[in-house]
């Protein structure tokens, strides 16, 4: 049996990360769910020598950010999937959810680095198992 989907906004159509340094969405409870799809569109990056990184990260406890730009996540983070650093495309973007917390992080670096994305999908409901 198949649970139930949520439709999930992480980052709304024509969202703008301007600057270098980490954005990070806050983090989701998605401990009633146990699998994720999202359309995952990203723009052209702008800014010289820019460079950019998107981490689709999970933990049980909210903790810190890398202490660089386009570091691996710091515990209790880690990725869900490898990060992704092609701009100007569309991804389809799956996984499954084995930890309480969900949250995308987008790493910029560069001078005047900029880069417009969305991330929207759904999230499917965990199904009880009956013994």
């Amino acid at each position: 049996m198949i649970g139930e989907l949520a439709p999930l906004v992480l980052a709304a159509r024509f969202t703008s990360y301007l600057g270098p340094g980490i954005h990070s969405t806050a983090p989701l409870d998605v401990s009633a769910y146990d699998r994720a799809a999202f359309e995952f569109w990203r723009g052209s990056l702008a800014g010289t020598g820019a460079d950019f990184k998107a981490f689709f990260e999970q933990a049980d406890e909210p903790g810190p950010d890398p202490a660089t730009t386009m570091g691996d996540p710091v515990s209790p983070w880690s990725n869900v999937i490898t990060p992704i650093t092609t701009p100007a495309t569309n991804s389809l973007v799956t996984f499954n959810l084995t930890k309480r917390y969900l949250r995308l992080r987008i790493g910029l670096t560069g001078d005047e680095a900029a880069i417009t994305l969305w991330a929207v999908g759904s999230l499917r409901k965990r199904v009880p198992m009956i013994a």
